[in-house]
């Protein structure tokens, strides 16, 4: 009896300890594209990696106040431009590549992203200035990019330290291998009534969405005919500022009813919002998630609302529907 005791009870413990391995690599793995998250374990043993670069979207007084070390601050102003007075559109090619260089980062480089999501709601635009600067990277061809879930809270969390200490990169060559997922409104105009497209409009507010009301520097309200209505800030965890799961992120975007239809993978899905900000959020779940085809809109709506030579679509506002978007699911 002693002997199957001491057989039985040390199986019995690998056995839990297996199946909880299980259960943690199936919830990292529920993400079809989870390499987009970053492994804190990976980073502690990498942080010192010349070939990593850490870049921290946080404005420069929480920087300053504290931050992983290695990592430089990056303005988000440097990925943003102005053209023909629609703002936050994505600058030219060569000056992009000069900020790359400039933050040390060449094509080889692993780039890990992050901005301080928790603690008290932050504004909107601090949700969305490290998936801006993810699809910065994805529209230069960048592979090498992960964001960390969580930001400067999950960090500390896991263990890892902060720091006041500044670094000066190296400066480097950086050359663009330009993806063709940021469009213009001729290429939005051109794809109205494709079938195989989905637009979805990020903005948060239903009112806006519906035409109720409009924001005081867009001449008209409404959306782009056939837009689809999931608001940017149902994509990450309130409190936490992580990302919802995966199953939960599938629901919002396969659900059926509440005016919104099936987004299906086989099709391509154009994101806009206001400005081409807070949308990106959304267009980095679906990357999660591994929808491949996946575009963004540079003027989005602040181009899009101002020209009167394009249509546009409102819906009588549904009470229910403005509820369930506000509150979040």
């Amino acid at each position: 009896m002693k002997l199957i005791k001491r057989i039985l009870i040390p199986l019995a413990i690998i056995t839990l300890c297996l199946w909880g391995y299980s259960i943690i690599s199936k919830a990292e793995a529920s993400y079809l594209n989870a390499h987009l998250l970053t492994d804190l374990d990976w980073l502690k043993e990498h942080i010192d990696d010349p070939q990593v670069r850490i870049i921290d979207m946080n404005p420069k007084d929480v920087y300053q106040q504290g931050h992983i070390r290695n990592a430089v601050h990056l303005d988000v102003e440097q990925i943003l431009t102005s053209v023909e007075g629609i703002e936050w559109m994505m600058p030219s090619v060569k000056d992009l590549e000069e900020t790359m260089g400039k933050l040390g980062i060449n094509n080889e480089t692993t780039v890990v992203i992050y901005g301080d999501e928790g603690g008290p709601k932050p504004p909107a635009e601090f949700q969305a200035l490290k998936t801006r600067l993810f699809l910065t990277l994805e529209y230069l061809g960048h592979s090498k990019v992960s964001i960390i879930n969580g930001g400067n809270p999950a960090w500390v969390a896991a263990g890892g330290q902060l720091t006041t200490e500044v670094i000066s990169p190296l400066q480097t060559q950086y050359q663009a291998k330009v993806r063709d997922i940021v469009v213009d409104k001729e290429y939005v105009s051109a794809h109205l009534n494709d079938t195989n497209t989905i637009l979805v409009d990020a903005r948060g507010r239903p009112d806006i969405f519906s035409g109720k009301q409009k924001t005081d520097n867009v001449l008209r309200g409404g959306h782009i005919p056939g837009a689809v209505h999931v608001p940017f800030h149902q994509n990450q965890d309130r409190k936490s500022g992580k990302w919802k799961s995966a199953e939960d992120l599938l629901r919002m975007y396969k659900m059926e009813g509440v005016n919104i239809e099936g987004v299906n993978k086989d099709k391509e899905i154009i994101i806009y919002d206001e400005y081409l900000w807070v949308g990106t959020l959304n267009y980095f779940s679906l990357r999660l998630l591994d929808y491949a085809k996946v575009k963004a809109y540079d003027g989005s709506w602040n181009e899009w609302g101002n020209d009167l030579n394009l249509p546009i679509e409102s819906v009588k506002p549904i009470p229910e529907w403005d509820k369930f978007w506000m509150e979040g699911s």
